[in-house]
């Protein structure tokens, strides 16, 4: 996949977006789509936690080695598992970084984490930078159990330990092409002591009787003149942040990290940084645009196949869909996804059509060369398990019950991963 159409798929957000202004559109919890390891994670952790109550002591060890659906990671993904064993400690926590695995455009990092006394907990502050040959890499956090952009109270003052210890992350390099043999990665959690009560905010805003909005978050800084530290669920202080950070003196500064308004602010005093460094090399397995620029011939289309990167850990691909029948914009949309239209959903499949592998896929409505209206297809498929030598593609319908997903039309196409 190209790095564009990269960028495109997974647009980063600034910094300043998640650490001052976010609570704007934080006022609605939302969640990303399941693309990996780790966003499962989230789900089953939680559903876990909610049948069998949280606990202080850690059950599992959290580990980039497991599979949440339970399915074998193969030989090659774990033989570029790289083993981390770093533990901090101290009166509030333990912190123990596990594993991490990389293959050469995806990252995926597992901790432990576990609390001393659930009265007396902490706000974690992490951050993942990527360096190469001394070039600063950009790196995308996308999947995350327990939150790796804005930081988490921890423990959870509603939930407790919802994750039942086990956290971590997953990103991808939002650079085309990694610059060199190895990337020395930089993980870093700042440990901010709260100095003041901390209180939860039992309101959600959900479209349904909400307060004004300026209400809503005048009462965070409400709290922060009453030397109160207001969370929402329980374990953030996004909004409680941004509503200090804007009535603040800066300096020269316009804008101040989320860690920065807090601290500067007195209601947290920063306690430690673990800052735990270490090189993991590109993988030689790693194998960007297996295909590129293929054509295949349908009735309805052409389907060019721009590039499909594929590694141990992921298959990703971008590929343009062109009507023979010339479209408008309004006419394509319309036809978009459905069974008797221009599919918009990929998937790899085995011989007999039946679903291999799973991920996230999609499309927009772009103008070629020539300003012929055409969908542009990207997409990010899991790898469960031994790669084969041939990947087959299937157009199948998202939004079909499981089983039914296969769509009603023959486009699908096989690349050989044989050929050099």
């Amino acid at each position: 996949m190209k790095i564009e159409e990269l960028k495109q798929a997974y647009t980063p957000v600034p910094e300043l977006f998640h650490e001052t202004l976010y609570a704007v559109t934080q006022s609605v919890k939302e969640e990303k789509p399941v693309k990996h390891t780790f966003r499962t994670a989230i789900i089953i952790a939680v559903i876990i936690a909610l049948l069998c109550g949280s606990a202080v002591a850690l059950n599992n060890i959290s580990s980039v080695r497991d599979t949440w659906g339970g399915t074998p990671k193969t030989e090659e993904f774990l033989s570029h598992v790289l083993d981390l064993n770093q533990t901090y400690e101290n009166e509030f926590i333990k912190l123990t970084l596990t594993d991490a695995v990389f293959d050469g455009h995806e990252f995926e990092m597992a901790m432990n984490l576990e609390y001393k006394d659930a009265e007396k907990p902490v706000y974690l502050f992490p951050r993942t930078t990527a360096m190469c040959n001394g070039e600063k890499l950009e790196f995308d956090v996308e999947g995350m159990s327990g939150d790796f952009h804005s930081g988490f109270l921890y423990p959870n003052l509603v939930e407790g330990d919802a994750m039942g210890g086990r956290y971590g992350f997953s990103g991808v390099l939002m650079d085309e092409d990694v610059p060199g043999e190895e990337v020395v990665w930089t993980f870093t959690m700042q440990i901010l002591k709260p100095n003041w009560p901390i209180l939860n905010d039992p309101t959600i805003l959900n479209g349904v009787n909400d307060p004004p909005f300026d209400e809503y978050m005048a009462k965070f800084y409400k709290a922060y003149q009453d030397k109160q530290i207001l969370t929402t669920w329980g374990e953030s202080v996004v909004e409680y942040a941004s509503e200090i950070e804007w009535r603040m003196d800066k300096g020269d500064k316009e804008f101040l990290r989320l860690d920065e308004v807090l601290i500067q602010s007195g209601a947290f005093t920063l306690m430690d940084t673990v800052e735990h460094t270490f090189g993991m090399p590109v993988p030689e397995s790693f194998r960007p645009k297996a295909a590129t620029d293929k054509t295949f011939e349908f009735d309805a289309f052409t389907l060019q196949l721009k590039s499909v990167d594929v590694s141990f850990m992921r298959v990703d691909y971008n590929m343009l869909l062109i009507p023979k029948k010339a479209e408008t914009e309004e006419s394509l949309r319309d036809k978009m996804g459905t069974a008797n239209g221009y599919p918009i959903f990929y998937a790899l499949v085995n011989e007999d059509g039946s679903i291999l592998y799973g991920g996230s896929t999609g499309g927009n409505i772009v103008q070629t060369e020539d300003s012929a209206w055409a969908i542009a297809c990207t997409g990010n498929m899991i790898i469960d398990g031994k790669l084969p030598d041939y990947l087959i593609f299937a157009a199948y319908d998202y939004f079909a019950d499981e089983g039914k997903r296969q769509a009603d039309m023959d486009c699908t196409f096989t690349i050989d991963l044989t050929e050099e």
